[in-house]
């Protein structure tokens, strides 16, 4: 399905869809921010401190992420049933 309008194309996701971006983009966020000390944690140290974008640029990837995971999940299980038949 080809939609112009990607707001349109959004509002067709089913909550599994919204479901798979959420979780995905709170993995991103820990998959970069934790050996990036962006979360401190014992595992990584910093001797420099993240600049001020950091924050900001890692939850706008992770957002895109996780609504890139999101594309790859089927709209049903039937879609899947019938794909995998």
């Amino acid at each position: 399905m080809s939609h112009p309008n990607p707001a349109a194309a959004l509002a067709e996701w089913t909550a599994r869809q919204w479901a798979t971006a959420a979780v995905g983009a709170v993995l991103s966020v820990l998959l970069i921010a934790v050996p990036t000390d962006l979360l401190d944690t014992p595992l990584f140290g910093r001797e420099v401190p993240p600049t001020a974008w950091a924050w900001p640029s890692l939850l706008v990837s992770s957002l895109l992420t996780g609504l890139l995971l999101a594309t790859y999940v089927s709209h049903s299980a039937a879609d899947g049933q019938r794909e995998a038949a």
